[in-house]
């Protein structure tokens, strides 16, 4: 029992030193050795390279290499250890200084205009210091500003995973989530900021507590029939059963084909919610057409421009026609095609739901048919409002119809 006991013990010991050496091994960067006679690759092998050699031997290369005075006498854990705070700590200092050099030329280069070399700098600073949030912040907002805007939330982000609880950087990707229409997003992170913030920003409290209020409103019900339509003064403005399948004329011009997927699954999202009561079959001659839906270039989001619109006519003796126009976002946006299916989705989404019924607008942001859509998906209180219009309301929850984008 006792002679078990000394090898468990011994075994442990072995175990833990060659723990200690591999932690230490593997934070040693070629750049904090004094003498460059050792490679990176023998550090990190240095257990397997001389596999015959005595450890007191590996240690002592290691020591010689940071000018330390050997101490054969000592015990390995003890010499592993003295090893391993002073790589450490030499580590440390020097990866902080090549930071701070770095995050210095890199305002040098913005002030000169020198914006690609003043990226590259920040990102160095962020290598060498992965806490540099200051680095971050700044390298984010250069982003922005050269309209990098996919870049600069990556960045954001990064800096968020180390710094959650900086609410300078969760308001700023709250605006960035803003540019880019993901209102969702841009509401998580300002309601962060707000949190995290003694005197927060007015306009951010006003954004968030608009939305909060809004859904408040639309809570209260189920549906929002109320509300369906408002755009037709009450007249009721529904496709008879005899128009189904409806004929739908999608027009594209040539770059625009990756939007047509999303135009086609926003439509059987529809069609889903209304249990096919509103069904759509698309034609290629827009002379045959009732929906006729345009896609243009255009922003995906602006203050003052329509950015998706849907219009009806009541010609005489020919039954109900409606145009759609969407826009698919501008050429040279800094906004990637994922982002900007996701956005077209959300505004195809909301135009058809005019289209086949809903002349009004739901109060709640929740649902696809708010006056300005931030949600990618029809809510079930977008689903119970068409099935009630069409008396196909059952009472049962329907899973969320939404598109595959």
């Amino acid at each position: 029992m006792v002679r078990n006991s000394w090898m468990r013990q011994t075994l442990r010991r072995f175990f833990l030193i060659g723990l200690v050496l591999m932690v230490m091994t593997s934070l040693m960067p070629l750049r904090c050795f004094a003498d460059d006679s050792i490679t990176p690759l023998e550090i990190q092998t240095l257990g397997t390279k001389y596999p015959n050699e005595p450890m007191n031997t590996r240690i002592s290369r290691l020591e010689k290499v940071f000018h330390l005075p050997p101490l054969p006498k000592a015990s390995i854990s003890f010499r592993l250890t003295r090893l391993y705070e002073l790589q450490r700590l030499q580590v440390s200092e020097k990866n902080q200084q090549d930071a701070i050099r770095a995050y210095n030329s890199a305002i040098d280069n913005t002030a000169q205009d020198q914006y690609e070399k003043a990226i590259q700098d920040y990102q160095k600073a962020i290598r060498y210091n992965t806490g540099f949030i200051q680095a971050y912040n700044n390298l984010g907002h250069l982003l922005e500003e050269l309209q990098k805007y996919d870049d600069a939330i990556r960045v954001y982000q990064d800096a968020i995973r180390q710094a959650p609880n900086n609410p300078l950087l969760q308001r700023n990707v709250g605006v960035l989530y803003e540019k880019v229409g993901n209102v969702p997003e841009a509401l998580a992170h300002y309601r962060q900021y707000i949190a995290l913030t003694q005197q927060p920003d007015a306009s951010i409290v006003n954004i968030v507590n608009y939305y909060d209020n809004q859904h408040k409103i639309g809570e209260q019900s189920d549906n929002y029939v109320a509300f369906a339509h408002q755009g037709t003064h009450g007249q009721n403005l529904l496709w008879p059963q005899s128009l189904n399948p409806i004929p739908v004329y999608i027009n594209i011009a040539p770059d625009q084909t990756p939007f047509v997927p999303v135009i086609e699954e926003s439509l059987k999202a529809w069609e889903t919610a209304s249990k096919g009561r509103i069904q759509f079959r698309e034609v290629g001659n827009p002379e045959r057409a009732r929906i006729t839906i345009n896609l243009k270039a255009g922003p995906l989001a602006h203050p003052d421009m329509e950015v998706g619109q849907a219009t009806y006519n009541l010609p005489d003796n020919q039954g109900l026609k409606v145009s759609i126009t969407v826009n698919t976002g501008e050429r040279d946006a800094p906004i990637s095609l994922k982002d900007r299916l996701l956005q077209v989705n959300r505004l195809a989404l909301h135009e058809i739901g005019h289209a086949i019924g809903i002349w009004g607008h739901s109060p709640d942001p929740n649902d696809i048919m708010f006056s300005h859509p931030i949600v990618s998906k029809l809510s079930q209180r977008d689903i119970t409002t068409i099935q009630r219009l069409y008396g196909v309301y059952s009472g049962k929850p329907l899973e969320a119809a939404h598109s595959n984008q």
